[in-house]
This record gives C-alpha cells, sequence and structure tokens, in this order.
C-alpha cells in the first residue's frame, strides 16, 4: 500500500483574499423563512397542478352516464377528500404568503 503525503497550501503568499466555502446565516427568522416558504411553495405548486387535472377527470366520471354506480361512489369519495385537500392547500398558501411577508413573526420580512 502507497502512503501519501499530504502538505498543507499556505494561501498567505496570494495577494487576493480567500472566499469561506459557506457563510452560516446569522438571521435565524430569516433561515427558517428561506428554507421553509421554499419547500411549502414546491408542495403548494405540485399538488395544486395535480388536483387541477384529477378533479376534472373525476367530475366527467360521476356525470358520464356509462360509469357504474360503485364506481361514481368512488368518485365522489375521492373528488370530497380533494376538496379538503384544495383547502388545505389554499390556507397553506396563505401561511407561506404570511411566512413570506414577515406576518408570522410579527414583522416584515427581514425584520424580527
Amino acid at each position: 500500500m502507497e502512503q501519501l503525503n499530504i502538505v498543507a497550501a499556505d494561501f498567505s503568499v496570494f495577494d487576493c483574499a480567500v472566499m469561506p466555502l459557506y457563510a452560516a446565516e446569522t438571521d435565524f427568522f430569516q433561515a427558517f423563512r428561506n428554507f421553509f416558504t421554499l419547500k411549502l411553495q414546491r408542495e403548494i405548486d405540485v399538488m395544486q397542478d395535480a388536483m387541477g387535472t384529477a378533479v376534472p377527470e373525476l367530475e366527467s366520471l360521476i356525470q358520464a352516464g356509462d360509469t357504474p354506480e360503485e364506481e361514481r361512489k368512488s368518485c365522489r369519495r375521492d373528488l370530497d377528500k380533494l376538496q379538503h385537500a384544495m383547502d388545505y392547500y389554499s390556507w397553506l398558501q396563505r401561511f407561506v404568503d404570511g411566512l413570506e411577508e414577515g406576518e408570522v413573526f410579527g414583522g416584515p420580512a427581514g425584520r424580527t
């Protein structure tokens, strides 16, 4: 097995400043805002898009004359569940908007 000798580089000989690879967020409220608004908004967008596709299809099956009654009942149950989900995602959108505007932490975004 070959042994490697690793030598630490001395960057002080260069005239340019070495930028840190990572700077920690010092405003924890802003960090919370940034992280959760991004994640939640993506979830809202994906789910609202999926529901926007599913609801018309279910309504069409419910209204179609050739849909068996058992399937129609199943579609109605699914449509009811989706209505509750749409209510939830509407509420979640208002929550995300409140986070972005700073309402959740009692002040405008960027100030805590």
